[in-house]
């Protein structure tokens, strides 16, 4: 599961694609997710409970292992 904000001035977008088509590449399962004004400090906050409700990423981290 990759993450991204659209508002991430940390890391680019064509990371993220980078890595997506590398994981097909090699036969992964990958799911991409963009969250739309959401930066990558939110991204990573989000898991703690501080800014749990900015997005709903821990529960598509979740629901991405359930499924996988």
């Amino acid at each position: 599961l990759l993450l991204h904000g659209d508002a991430d001035t940390t890391v680019g977008q064509f990371n993220l694609r980078k890595l997506e088509t590398a994981i097909r590449e090699k036969g992964g399962v990958v799911k991409t997710k963009i969250y739309p004004d959401i930066s990558h400090i939110s991204i990573i906050g989000s898991l703690s409970w501080i800014y749990r409700d900015k997005a709903p990423i821990a529960q598509d981290v979740d629901a991405f292992f359930q499924k996988h």
